[in-house]
């Protein structure tokens, strides 16, 4: 037997889980350059960190957790997360995110749709607003 979380369940649930984060400080957002997908054994060891010029990681914080009653889903936004390279010379693939909380525990990742991305020219860009998202089975 499986236990089922109603939706104010689902947010509230999530909205202590965010609320911890943040007060632990130092939920970092890194880019990973290995060509990999992320799977539920993952540790932070799981994940090449990116390293082109002007790469540095993210601290964020997460906001209030909304419900989608519809779908049966919580969910908490960060800001969105602006990562710039400085320089060129080097190409360097990127593959996705990870983010680590202040004690370096793995919280989450995501590999991008359609990466790789290439970091290799004096301006270009990867941006985008991490998300975290429960979701009830019923």
């Amino acid at each position: 037997m499986s236990i089922k979380v109603p939706d104010q369940g689902l947010q509230n649930l999530l909205e202590d889980l965010r609320l911890k984060l943040n007060s632990l400080g130092n939920i970092a957002i890194r880019l990973f350059n290995n060509n990999y997908t992320p799977a539920a054994g993952d540790t932070p060891s799981s994940y090449t960190e990116a390293t082109f010029p002007g790469y540095s990681r993210v601290n964020t914080t997460l906001g209030a957790a909304t419900i989608d009653t519809t779908a049966h889903k919580a969910t908490t936004t960060a800001p969105i997360a602006t990562f710039l390279c400085t320089g060129g010379g080097t190409t360097e693939q990127i593959y996705g995110y990870y983010v680590l909380d202040a004690s370096a525990n793995l919280l989450w990742s995501e590999r991008f749709t359609g990466a790789p991305f290439s970091m290799s020219n004096n301006g270009d860009v990867i941006a985008f607003q991490p998300l975290l998202t429960m979701i009830s089975q019923f």
